[in-house]
């Protein structure tokens, strides 16, 4: 698919080092513009699916529209934006089963260090099945995960 080629992905090092300057604005007191996470959940709520893409956590892929071809096509490809209230998979949603965070400085370490190895082992492993989309490449985790940074940042105002 020509699209893959052309979106913006945490695999790119220029993509991710953006990513990583806003990530470095948050703080424990950064306020969200909108939704019910806080900084210190937050944390948490980016590194699950990092660890679910690693095999570090079990997330069984939800059925509905977004593991459909056209309704993964439309939200990972078609949309430049994920709106307000996309929907979250209950293992990483802070008010179902997602963790919380526990210490800011250590859930950043762990994020950063996960952020790593997922670049690291891209071409060495197969991740595992999305948690909303299912079976996906590891580019399209590349371009999703990209999406869900940037979601966040825009929610938290970075």
């Amino acid at each position: 698919m020509i699209l893959i080629y052309v979106m913006k992905t945490l695999l790119d090092k220029r993509q991710r080092n953006k990513h990583l300057k806003r990530l470095r604005k948050l703080t424990p007191e950064t306020k969200p513009l909108w939704g019910e996470l806080n900084a210190a959940n937050l944390l948490p709520h980016l590194t699950d699916p990092f660890r679910i893409a690693l095999g570090k956590m079990e997330a069984i892929p939800v059925k509905s529209f977004f593991t459909t071809g056209i309704g993964k096509f439309i939200a990972i490809y078609l949309m430049p934006k994920w709106p307000k209230g996309a929907p979250t998979h209950p293992k990483t949603n802070i008010n179902i089963q997602g963790r919380k965070g526990v210490n800011f400085e250590q859930d950043m370490k762990e994020l950063t260090d996960l952020i790593d190895k997922f670049v690291l082992l891209n071409s060495k492993v197969t991740y595992h099945d999305h948690p909303i989309f299912g079976k996906i490449s590891n580019k399209t985790w590349g371009i999703v995960m990209n999406k869900h940074f940037d979601h966040h940042f825009r929610q938290f105002g970075l």
